[in-house]
């Protein structure tokens, strides 16, 4: 099921985790980590934001996988100072998790799903997932312990467990009172979102390293009925070298897709995007 809650403007209270040293590290129960690079799109923005200021304001955005939203709120200061008028969505599939706490003896940061993420044994922190040197400490050993504590706590104490709800967003972002937060999965369609945009961004998320072409089909074809039509989709990737490679399309109003600029020499997905239905 698809959760979908307005964070930004919600009474929830919720607590942010350690910073961007700490997202780092965190791996998603789907293989992905909470990290993003800062300034990251700045080759690309300039032509972008002329893009956005041909559209009649306000201009209704929307940004899928933020990840942490650093260059979420990056992008919506730009877009702020270059005069814009905007309403933006942010979505990822995983905002927020909790911590659950058994006194000063043991905490587990984890997803709302109940999926860890980082465990605290007696103030020693480990996280939930291993690299090759930790097989030289026997770090497995001690994963497999703290998983083991984990079980037995949920099991046998969970009375006991005090719990609060954690933000994996940046704190800029969430400060944010223009941009709001949905949690959502791209790959299943919101009924939501069709017809509602101008101008959906798919930053380093729809590329052929993460998913299947059939699974990149069916996103590209939902991101496509979210635009408005003359809505302009923009997909990029940043290659492990560190440069970005992007396309945007113009889909019209027969839903067809065509590319108007190319960086880089465009995203691999490029192709697909024009036949995607």
């Amino acid at each position: 099921m698809t959760l979908r809650v307005n964070y930004v403007h919600s009474s929830e209270t919720k607590e942010i985790p350690d910073g961007p040293s700490l997202y780092a590290k965190l791996r998603m129960e789907n293989g992905s980590f909470k990290t993003t690079r800062p300034q990251r799109f700045a080759d690309i923005d300039p032509t972008i934001i002329e893009a956005i200021k041909a559209i009649p304001g306000p201009v209704r955005i929307l940004d899928v996988g933020i990840s942490t939203g650093v260059t979420t709120a990056e992008w919506s200061e730009l877009l702020e100072r270059s005069g814009i008028a905007f309403e933006m969505t942010a979505t990822d599939l995983t905002l927020s998790g909790r911590e659950r706490r058994w006194g000063n003896f043991f905490r587990v940061l984890e997803q709302k799903n109940g999926y860890p993420l980082r465990f605290t044994l007696l103030g020693l922190s480990m996280k939930n997932w291993l690299r090759r040197r930790d097989y030289l400490w026997m770090g497995f050993v001690c994963l497999w312990f703290l998983r083991a504590i984990n079980r037995m706590m949920n099991k046998f104490f969970a009375a006991r467990c005090a719990s609060k709800d954690i933000y994996f967003v940046s704190p800029q972002l969430l400060q944010r009172k223009d941009v709001r937060l949905i949690e959502d999965d791209l790959f299943v369609r919101n009924p939501d979102f069709t017809n509602q945009f101008d101008f959906v961004r798919a930053a380093n998320i729809l590329n052929k390293a993460y998913f299947s072409d059939e699974q990149l089909a069916v996103g590209i074809a939902n991101l496509k009925s979210y635009l408005r039509p003359g809505g302009l989709l923009l997909i990029t990737r940043t290659t492990e070298e560190g440069f970005n490679k992007a396309s945007l399309f113009l889909v019209d109003e027969a839903g067809e897709a065509h590319c108007v600029f190319s960086h880089n020499g465009g995203v691999e997905a490029a192709p697909m995007v024009a036949s995607s239905p």
